[in-house]
């Protein structure tokens, strides 16, 4: 992980609950599997009690080329 990520990552997992109280700053990327039947709240976030999902936990992005026309009647 590089410098400009970790603390990105640290405070994603601090604002989660999900860091742990010894470590100061994630200096590794975590490996992420949710189940299949992940409901739509869990893996983008959100919920009654709003929470980020496995997408800003993952802390992964890509960007495909593509051009499209999206026709809706």
């Amino acid at each position: 992980m590089t410098p400009t990520e970790a603390p990105d990552v640290t405070r994603i997992y601090s604002i989660t609950g999900m860091l742990p109280g010894d470590v100061p700053l994630i200096r590794h990327r975590h490996f992420r599997a949710p189940h299949e039947t992940i409901s739509q709240a869990g893996l983008v976030g959100g919920g009654q009690w709003p929470r980020s999902g496995e997408i800003s936990c993952a802390q992964g992005s890509l960007t495909f080329p593509a051009n499209f026309m999206l026709v809706g009647a």
